[in-house]
């Protein structure tokens, strides 16, 4: 499933139960309806995580060069730039 379907199911079905929720009676309608909002919440999320590992390249992850883990500046002037070797 792509990522934009798991958004737009995962949008309608939270956006729907939260609606329904003008009718709940009980307090176990609004418990199981809260636990289907989570579902749909649920398919959000990994729509949103989908969407955004795709956005970059898959040939340099999990790569880490010594010299990309060292700050290039210090991060405040009362830093010394010594502290960073």
């Amino acid at each position: 499933m792509t990522a934009r379907n798991m958004l737009l199911i995962g949008l309608a079905g939270t956006g729907l139960g939260m609606m329904l929720q003008v009718f709940v009676q009980t307090y176990t309608q609004l418990v199981l309806l809260r636990l289907l909002i989570g579902f749909f919440d649920a398919g959000i999320f990994i729509g949103n995580m989908k969407l955004i590992f795709g956005c970059f390249r898959r040939a340099g992850a999990g790569r880490w060069s010594e010299s990309s883990l060292r700050p290039t500046a210090s991060p405040s002037p009362w830093i010394s730039h010594s502290a960073f070797p």
